[in-house]
């Protein structure tokens, strides 16, 4: 139950809906902070209207940036190491860093497979200096749910990364989900404050094992991530 819970629950966050859309982020900064866990802060904080809380995770995982993006940004390899992810299709191809997928998540009796279609873009935060990864629910036609699949309420999420190292990245992982069934709040409070651990290491074990083609839109996010880390260290030394 818990590993696909966990799965679950990262479907939701990682498709959810971006609040403000795509050029603005859902942070004003209010987090509590809970506990470190393997090397990684967890925080929390209250959402209104919802005894689902909302979770921030941020650490340091061992794979360079570019292998990390390319795994995220791969659809057709997805369920290879994604736990109970049971399919994931690209609907809708808008450009090497925007697109429109389906996913459908594999649950245990009694509970129903969960499914989403999303629309997913990349952006560059340079105030921030991350290179996001920002999703939103979308309607497609013909691409209702499923039968017997429940589709989740969808809140928000913000995969930020940002290159450390050769062979290190900063991730950032801001997210807020609520599943819907019979699947009580408390359990997905629990499973929400820790699953992007786990998620951010099999991500590293993924990108250090299996290398993607980096496409061209993607380089092309990448570098513009760069020059603005260059132009930061740059006004840094300056001002020394």
């Amino acid at each position: 139950m818990s590993k696909r819970l966990i799965t679950l629950l990262f479907i939701i966050s990682y498709s959810s809906a971006f609040a403000g859309g795509f050029e603005g982020l859902y942070d004003d900064g209010k987090w509590n902070f809970i506990k470190e866990k393997k090397g990684f802060k967890i925080y929390s904080r209250e959402m209104p209207g919802s005894d689902i809380l909302g979770f921030k995770v941020e650490g340091n995982i061992d794979a360079p940036i570019i292998d990390v993006m390319a795994t995220l940004r791969d659809v057709q390899l997805a369920t290879e190491w994604q736990p109970d992810l049971k399919e994931k299709v690209t609907i809708k191809e808008i450009g090497d860093d925007e697109a429109v997928t389906y996913s459908r998540v594999d649950m245990p009796w009694p509970l129903d497979d969960r499914d989403y279609v999303i629309h997913n873009k990349l952006l560059v935060h340079k105030e921030k200096k991350l290179l996001y990864v920002i999703s939103k629910s979308t309607d497609i036609k013909g691409w209702e749910k499923g039968r017997r699949a429940v589709r989740a309420h969808i809140g928000y999420s913000n995969i930020g990364l940002r290159p450390i190292a050769n062979n290190k990245t900063y991730v950032e992982w801001t997210l807020f989900g609520e599943p819907n069934g019979n699947i009580p709040n408390w359990i997905v409070n629990f499973y929400q404050q820790s699953f992007p651990i786990g998620f951010f290491k099999a991500v590293s074990e993924r990108a250090n094992s299996k290398k993607i083609p980096v496409l061209p839109g993607l380089k092309k996010k990448l570098t513009e991530l760069n020059s603005v880390l260059k132009k930061d260290k740059k006004r840094a030394t300056a001002s020394k």
